[in-house]
């Protein structure tokens, strides 16, 4: 166990049980290698909400006003961002298929070489993102509207709740099953129709 009593952790993720990263407040980055926890040197000290780990070599994390930074299996180096906007979760398909949400309605996408802003058509503030497949993900936001992402439009799920949500995951061996989590013990279950 780590414990820090000055710095509050966001987001983790790993490739493996001896490869796990761990940020939070101040640009702080932990890392998990299977023995004991070590703090990495980071290139930012702004507070970063998200992790996602592509593989050992290929790791991402978000943060305040729109830092990116990534790791090479060697050191951490800021990205140049799409974006100002806080982001508050990252996830993807693999290190060149890269997805982040965030305020304002953001999301951005990486193709291995820059980051781009999607148009989403709202302002609401994205707190989850989660898929099996560029395809396929899914984003839920402030207001309880989850939205499925195809390429460069979202399309919004009938609407089950007016509480915000703060977590979205899809089952990897069936892509037609979405749940969403939020505040006030919001469970929601999707199951969309198979083509």
């Amino acid at each position: 166990m780590y414990v820090s009593p000055l710095i509050g952790f966001a987001g983790v993720s790993g490739s493996s049980a001896s490869d796990v990263f761990v940020v939070g407040a101040s640009g702080t980055i932990l890392h998990y290698d299977g023995v004991s926890w070590q703090e990495m040197e980071s290139p930012t000290d702004e507070n970063l909400f998200a992790v996602w780990a592509a593989s050992p070599r290929d790791v991402f994390a978000v943060g305040f006003a729109g830092t990116i930074i990534h790791y090479d299996g060697k050191v951490w180096r800021l990205m140049q961002s799409a974006t100002g906007s806080d982001l508050t979760a990252v996830w993807g398909v693999s290190g060149g298929a890269v997805y982040a949400v965030g305020s304002v309605g953001t999301l951005l996408r990486y193709t291995g070489r820059s980051w781009s802003v999607i148009e989403t058509g709202t302002t609401v503030p994205f707190n989850s993102i989660y898929g099996t497949s560029a395809g396929n993900f899914f984003v839920a936001n402030l207001v309880g509207e989850v939205f499925l992402a195809k390429g460069n439009s979202l399309t919004r799920l009938p609407r089950l709740t007016n509480k915000g949500l703060s977590g979205v995951w899809v089952p990897p061996n069936d892509p037609f099953e979405v749940y969403a989590v939020g505040i006030e013990g919001v469970v929601l279950h999707y199951e969309r129709a198979h083509p």
